[in-house]
């Protein structure tokens, strides 16, 4: 595995690993009938470190994943500014999960910045899919991540309440699609 992929399983470990570490302090996100969205550990008490861990270390390795992948080719160019991207808006979803039960202006900052994350994800994980892995895999991974998607919006218009476990499969889909991604467009290095 290259450098570049290495930091981005890191990243979907930290994060995983803080949502893991969330879920047994505060189980009710998942298990309630009307599910809140991963966010709501970042406003508790008692899961604000391991949430801070979690998405401000995934945020960070995204970003220096993207800085670490040697930009040799245009698809690497392209690479590198999608990662920096995600990473980006991974941190502005992050740092606006505090303060989103201050006011209606935060919690719209909080809300747009995640449906932006969303629906930058959306283009990413077909160009990861269809066009750099082009593999089976990343055909089952693109169906979860379409089909976490589409919770998400149909619990976004209030349909159903599905949030936590539609972030978690778009979450996860698409991490390891840029981890699949990474790695087809990629000379391995140490």
């Amino acid at each position: 595995m290259t450098k570049t992929g290495k930091l981005l399983f890191l990243s979907q470990f930290v994060l995983a690993a803080a949502i893991v570490v969330c879920t047994i302090i505060l189980p009710q996100f998942l298990f309630s009938r009307d599910q809140g969205g991963i966010s709501n550990y970042g406003v508790h008490r008692e899961t604000i470190w391991p949430f801070t861990i979690g998405f401000i270390g995934c945020g960070l390795l995204v970003c220096a994943a993207a800085l670490s992948l040697p930009v040799a080719t245009a698809h690497r160019a392209g690479l590198r500014t999608t990662l920096l991207l995600v990473g980006g808006l991974t941190l502005l979803v992050a740092f606006s999960t505090y303060t989103y039960k201050v006011n209606r202006f935060f919690d719209l900052v909080h809300v747009y910045s995640a449906v932006l994350l969303f629906v930058a994800e959306v283009p990413l994980a077909l160009w990861f899919a269809l066009r750099l892995t082009k593999t089976t895999t990343a055909r089952w991974l693109l169906g979860l991540f379409i089909t976490g998607f589409i919770l998400s919006g149909l619990t976004y218009f209030g349909l159903i309440h599905v949030l936590f476990m539609a972030e978690t499969m778009t979450t996860f889909s698409f991490g390891v699609l840029m981890i699949l991604a990474v790695e087809s467009v990629s000379i391995p290095t140490n």
